[in-house]
């Protein structure tokens, strides 16, 4: 009897515990009911809360930077996020208002909006496995809830300039600027920016968030980015970059490369720096944000850009961004002074670059020689005259001094020899490099030149009476 008094008993306690373990499973299973379909963007109370808070956003947030790949160590880096999302779904809706007195920013309001759209059709017509094709680039782009305007930034694109006007937007600047250039790089890449609001997460709030914001990226010929690449970040003093891929690019194609090569790397010519690039990014192994392919990075594929602008035509583009977020300030101080700001705060980047290396430079090359590069890296940019010789005779100058003659010497210099000049490095350059490597390059950037509408084998490029023409004036190191 007492034996099956104690069983019953055991019996109506696990019965009591499988009641409370399918009441707490009841409402676990409704709480995610209540909050998948009560409280997404387009149903039920969330739905009149957003009509809500939308009409009010300007006034309750602030802008938002998501994420970063920036390879800085004061930079938030965000984490390296990417959500699946059908592009065939993304609206290009948004409340742009055409200029209607200007027939200069017409003419770029249309060929921004067309290239946007140009893409998008491309993107569509594609065939083949589009590796960013429904990955959406979170980690890296900047958002402005006051303006509802998303960029992606592509680095050797001006993307530092835009991060500068981002900086501005950012409302919490010491004092007020009248130009973007007027903000310190330092400062504008040191920012902390926010990361994407919490109300932001999920597939369907993004595609919410990504109809409702004015979408806008930077293209520019694959080919002169990768020639800007390796003059900024190889040729001219940068330790970093020597390390990181002229020391690879030796040691990839160099025989017999001596030992103080295979240390500093401070030597990577134009072809082995190329020819790495396409090997990092075939088996996608050290790849930078400088050297990835533009699709890669911004994915035009899965976000459908309302406006692409060019490098080439960066001025006119970005004086219609401007006129559409209504920075009249910013559009006259372009129109008055933006070619001389640019030169002149390249020089002042190009030279304080060195210095600040300067120890690691020393254990290299003497730092004389390190002034000399930063010479010739501004006359192969376009910015002074390969007849404005290097001035200095003492082995080290001050920057400020430096500064002062580069840009006198700029002064000095004709903008059609200039113009042309640039043409003639870039010639040189691709020259040097093997005609089977160009073909490779072009492979693997054959989505940048495709959707972005470059001609991805010019003349002065492959029609050539040799197969290499060594390098033996500008990009020569001898000749420094």
């Amino acid at each position: 009897m007492a034996d099956r008094q104690y069983w019953s008993r055991c019996y109506k306690f696990l019965l009591r515990i499988f009641r409370i373990r399918t009441l707490i499973i009841f409402l676990f299973v409704l709480s995610l009911y209540i909050f998948y379909f009560l409280l997404m963007p387009q149903n039920g109370i969330m739905h009149i809360y957003r009509h809500y808070h939308d009409r009010n956003a300007t006034k309750s947030l602030n802008m938002y930077h998501i994420g970063s790949l920036l390879p800085l160590p004061k930079y938030n880096r965000g984490r390296d996020l990417l959500l699946t999302l059908g592009a065939e779904n993304m609206s290009t809706r948004t409340n742009l208002e055409l200029p209607q007195n200007n027939d200069k920013l017409k003419i770029t309001q249309k060929s921004g909006l067309d290239a946007g759209g140009y893409a998008q059709s491309v993107c569509q017509n594609m065939t083949g496995n589009l590796s960013y094709k429904g990955n959406f680039p979170l980690p890296q782009m900047h958002y402005s809830s006051q303006y509802k305007l998303l960029y992606c930034p592509v680095e050797k694109v001006g993307s530092t300039f835009w991060r500068r006007v981002f900086y501005i937007l950012y409302g919490k600047a010491s004092q007020v600027y009248n130009h973007p250039l007027e903000v310190p790089i330092v400062d504008a890449l040191a920012q902390k920016y926010e990361t994407l609001p919490r109300s932001v997460r999920l597939p369907n709030q993004i595609r919410v968030f990504l109809n409702n914001s004015f979408k806008f990226m930077f293209v520019r010929n694959p080919f002169s980015r990768i020639l800007s690449a390796y003059i900024d970040k190889v040729f001219s003093p940068n330790p970093v970059y020597w390390k990181n891929f002229g020391i690879p690019s030796i040691r990839n194609s160099r025989h017999n490369a001596s030992k103080h090569s295979l240390t500093c790397g401070h030597d990577a010519t134009f072809p082995e720096f190329l020819r790495y690039v396409i090997k990092s990014e075939t088996t996608l192994r050290n790849r930078d944000s400088h050297f990835k392919g533009m699709t890669s990075l911004c994915k035009p594929c899965s976000v459908h850009y309302n406006f692409i602008g060019k490098m080439e035509t960066f001025e006119r583009d970005a004086k219609f961004l401007f006129h559409k977020l209504g920075i009249n300030s910013f559009i006259q101080g372009m129109s008055d002074k933006f070619s001389k700001m640019s030169v002149y705060d390249a020089i002042v980047d190009s030279v304080n670059g060195p210095y600040h290396w300067k120890r690691n430079i020393d254990r290299c090359i003497p730092f004389e020689q390190s002034q000399r590069r930063t010479w010739r890296k501004l006359q192969l940019k376009g910015l002074i005259a390969m007849n404005q010789y290097y001035p200095f005779r003492e082995d080290e100058v001050s920057k400020e001094t430096f500064i002062h003659v580069a840009w006198n010497a700029y002064q000095n210099s004709s903008i059609e020899d200039l113009a042309a000049q640039k043409k003639i490095v870039a010639q040189e350059a691709f020259h040097s490099v093997p005609l089977r490597d160009l073909e490779l390059f072009k492979d693997v950037f054959k989505d940048d030149f495709t959707i972005f509408e470059y001609d991805d084998t010019p003349e002065e490029y492959f029609e050539r009476s040799q197969k290499v023409q060594p390098i033996t004036q500008y990009l020569s190191f001898k000749n420094v």
